[in-house]
């Protein structure tokens, strides 16, 4: 049985029904999603596109469910503005060129942001590294991120 390496996670091909097989999705020695293909064409198909380097996340596994690979936590960069659309005295703050370094840790359900201007005068003001991360609402920046697409740096 073959076996196919992803960032973050691996597809292994198991025995299911005589010459069919299921792809067991494992992260972190957990099987999170079991991909069941109609039949042996479909099973074909899967394999082709696992090794052309697919990634099976937002897959169907072929019995009507989205696969979701979980992070442990991911990262991404957005406007200050869009981000404390619901903060009005923030928002009063927020210049246009500010920006938000976004931390959501799905492990411990934690949120975080760092709030800088990679324009500002100071250089040092430029860099996220030296402002502190600011704890957040874990569950309204979760929806924030899916508004936007659930993007990642």
């Amino acid at each position: 049985m073959r076996k196919w390496e992803r960032k973050g996670y691996e597809v292994r091909e198991v025995e299911f029904d005589h010459d069919l097989h299921e792809f067991e999705v494992v992260k972190d020695g957990e099987v999170v999603a079991t991909i069941t293909p109609a039949d042996i064409d479909d099973m074909q198909r899967i394999i082709a596109d696992l090794d052309a380097g697919e990634d099976v996340d937002g897959w169907e596994d072929g019995m009507g469910n989205t696969i979701v690979i979980p992070q442990n936590e991911v990262q991404f960069i957005v406007p200050a503005k869009k981000y404390f659309e619901l903060d009005p005295e923030r928002l009063d703050q927020a210049k246009e060129d500010d920006l938000c370094l976004v931390t959501i840790d799905f492990k411990n359900k934690k949120a975080d942001y760092i709030w800088y201007n990679p324009d500002a005068d100071n250089p040092i003001d430029r860099n996220p590294a030296n402002h502190p991360a600011i704890e957040d609402d874990y569950e309204g920046v979760l929806r924030l991120w899916e508004e936007l697409g659930r993007p990642q740096d």
